[in-house]
């Protein structure tokens, strides 16, 4: 018998670690801290007590009708588990959940990585309509399977040189562990911000509640790139939850970026990444369509990474209301 059954937010962080394709942001500390602990719920199915997946999602409630949304999710790599009929159960138990049972629409984001092909399918065999995409869709993946010389044979040309560049600063990089990582970051950030404007900061104060969190696979990990004079050049905060470490934020002073510090920085995170051997691939994240981005992240990916768009959104309702719903959730989906 398989059932989808809700827990708490603090079951539901214990569990993360137990999927391969769990992110931050399937966590109840980071979605609580961004949209409140009232909003945020998180279910598990089963089948006769055997995890198959999990999710946390975001819902609003109306007067008897409300939305869903479940962002990168629902984590269904749990252990080997995770064939295309586990997969199709999973999606029909979470349907029944929220949509059967509770009347919501629900709105599912799927990840961007090529096994979620399963999930894509399952969905469109159980109803969910293809919505609209995000803003910034474009995902880049470093391989982590690959060896040192064989990337740095795969980099583009001028990431190349600019991280030949890099080397001869001889640049310190440091995975600072204690509070005052994120503390550090923050004043690389803020002075970033101070310098170009249009500075992404969405979920950067979210990142203060997963480091409070009792899960050592939940905590943001902080590596600075530091000069001769110890002060921080360049930054950055990834996670690593599951089997895809993320690059979730990154600054760099200006001193840091006539040196090239972040080329040094990034090589040294990906260094150490495929040494502890627990990660299969280094999420860059997104480019906001920003030409530098895109062209430090393309030239960084190079010949042996990956570059992946993350499907649109997919809609399901059995309510009679599903088109208000539905244009509800677009208030979701800007976040």
């Amino acid at each position: 018998m398989t059932e989808c059954r809700e827990i708490s937010g603090a079951a539901w962080d214990g569990l993360l670690h137990r999927f391969r394709d769990a992110v931050h942001e399937q966590s109840f500390s980071y979605a609580a801290a961004r949209w409140g602990e009232k909003r945020v719920r998180c279910v598990v199915v089963e089948r006769n007590g055997v995890m198959l997946s999990g999710a946390a999602a975001v819902s609003m409630q109306f007067f008897g009708w409300g939305i869903a949304a479940i962002k990168f999710g629902p984590l269904y790599r749990c252990g080997a588990g995770g064939d295309s009929d586990q997969v199709r159960e999973v999606v029909r138990g979470i349907k029944s959940f929220f949509c059967g049972e509770r009347k919501l629409h629900l709105s599912i984001l799927p990840q961007g990585l090529p096994e979620n092909g399963m999930l894509i399918d399952a969905l469109a065999e159980t109803g969910f309509r293809e919505g609209a995409m995000i803003a910034d869709p474009r995902r880049y993946f470093i391989d982590l399977a690959c060896s040192e010389a064989e990337m740095r044979q795969g980099l583009a040309q001028g990431w190349r040189r600019n991280l030949k560049s890099a080397d001869k600063q001889g640049l310190r990089v440091e995975e600072c562990c204690s509070d005052s990582g994120l503390a550090i970051f923050r004043k690389l950030f803020d002075d970033l911000k101070a310098r170009k404007q249009a500075v992404e900061a969405t979920g950067l104060n979210e990142m203060t509640a997963l480091d409070s969190s009792p899960h050592k696979e939940l905590k943001p990990r902080v590596f600075l790139a530091k000069g001769g004079s110890g002060d921080a050049l360049a930054g950055a905060i990834i996670t690593s939850t599951g089997e895809r470490a993320v690059f979730a934020f990154g600054a760099q002073s200006a001193e840091g970026a006539e040196i090239n510090a972040s080329y040094a920085l990034q090589w040294a995170i990906v260094d150490r990444l495929r040494r502890e051997g627990r990660c299969r691939w280094y999420d860059l994240g997104g480019d906001a369509n920003a030409r530098g981005l895109i062209q430090f992240k393309t030239g960084f990916v190079g010949s042996t990474g990956r570059i992946a768009t993350i499907p649109a959104w997919r809609d399901y309702s059995e309510s009679a209301v599903s088109g208000l719903a539905a244009k509800t959730a677009q208030l979701l989906r800007r976040r």
